[in-house]
């Protein structure tokens, strides 16, 4: 299934902040007057647009171009690794890599950038979205009730494999295709899963009631 070897390849150990910048907004929010109309400045870019470790524009706000000028730490760069650093009890911290971007776009509050990444931006994102990397991220949460947060300071010190960086474009292309046949998969079983309900109701609603002609 997996086609590289990588017995005998030396794996280096390093902090995030060796090999990126981090950005986000930390407690600063948008305020309404600085929300403009479609497509009239910057898309925000919130936790809703990520799914599925990939990035969405269907459903967007708009900031104003002056605030998006004054900002430029936090403008979304295609190549940048959007990591969500709030979630739920049990469920993942969403990230995605941005490949495209159709407009101009700018994070909100709830959004940490990774920046000027100096490691293959596909196999890092890869990590931050393993089981086990989640696993360390959840055992360093901050916060209480049903809703963590992961702080930037912890991020940049949290330690990750790297090996050359011909095994990590390797890794990283082998398990994105993996990923997606994978995500393609599921989609189309869920789907089955649907059509299947929906002839089960229509057949037992027949049978059960007399309701079909």
């Amino acid at each position: 299934m997996f086609g590289i070897d990588l017995k005998g390849v030396p794996f280096k150990e390093v902090k995030i902040g060796e090999i990126c910048e981090m950005r986000n907004r930390g407690s600063d929010y948008y305020k309404q007057s600085e929300i403009v109309g479609p497509h009239e400045g910057a898309m925000i870019i919130q936790p809703p647009n990520i799914v599925n470790n990939k990035l969405y524009f269907d459903d967007v706000q708009y900031y104003s171009w002056t605030g998006y000028n004054k900002k430029p730490d936090l403008n979304i760069q295609i190549g940048d690794i959007l990591l969500v650093k709030m979630a739920a009890v049990g469920a993942p911290f969403k990230s995605a890599v941005v490949t495209e971007l159709p407009e101009p776009a700018i994070t909100n509050s709830s959004i940490h950038i990774f920046k000027n990444i100096r490691c293959n931006t596909a196999y890092l994102q890869l990590i931050i979205s393993s089981v086990e990397f989640q696993r360390r991220l959840k055992s360093s949460q901050t916060g209480s009730g049903s809703l963590f947060t992961i702080k930037q300071s912890t991020l940049l010190e949290m330690p990750i494999l790297l090996p050359p960086m011909e095994y990590q474009n390797r890794i990283g292309e082998e398990l994105l295709n993996y990923r997606e046949n994978n995500n393609a998969l599921i989609q189309a079983l869920e789907k089955e899963t649907q059509m299947r309900k929906k002839q089960y109701d229509w057949i037992s609603d027949s049978i059960l009631w007399h309701t079909s002609s």
